[in-house]
């Protein structure tokens, strides 16, 4: 699978245990790949690093002037840390894709979930840096700013 993926022009961001076998969030120039769900890059407004539905960490893209209501978590309380369930909520125009990383003991989930906000936050961060000086209009640059 590792073969045909790389083989396909994709880099390997993380590989997720699933159910019946490893998972791939992978990525290519023009978009994020889960599940067979293309994620396109241009399209994404924000991500959140999830602990049980609960959001730990958010990043938006300043590529647009107005951030998206955020859809509700299904948050829920929980006595054991290490086995709360870690996920990405990737947020696009009209949806929001969630990249499952599990609740594996002993970090596993956790690290998974950091791999995968990171390469999206990041690309979040490059696209905003190849805009040219003055793209944001006032508004957006309030939105970026948190104003």
């Amino acid at each position: 699978m590792r073969r045909a993926i790389i083989a396909s022009g994709q880099s390997i961001i993380a590989e997720i245990p699933g159910t019946d076998a490893l998972q791939f969030f992978t990525e290519d120039t023009r978009a994020f790949h889960w599940e067979k769900q293309i994620i396109p890059k241009e399209e994404i407004r924000s991500t959140r690093l999830l602990i049980s539905g609960a959001p730990i960490s958010i990043r938006f893209s300043g590529l647009f002037p107005e951030p998206q209501p955020l859809p509700s978590s299904d948050f829920q309380q929980s006595d054991a840390l290490e086995r709360e369930r870690w996920d990405v909520a990737i947020d696009l125009k009209n949806t929001t894709v969630v990249v499952g990383c599990g609740a594996i003991r002993e970090r596993v989930s956790q690290e998974l979930a950091r791999q995968v906000f990171e390469a999206v936050a990041a690309d979040i961060e490059l696209k905003e840096k190849e805009q040219p000086p003055g793209w944001l209009t006032t508004s957006a640059q309030e939105s970026h700013n948190g104003s």
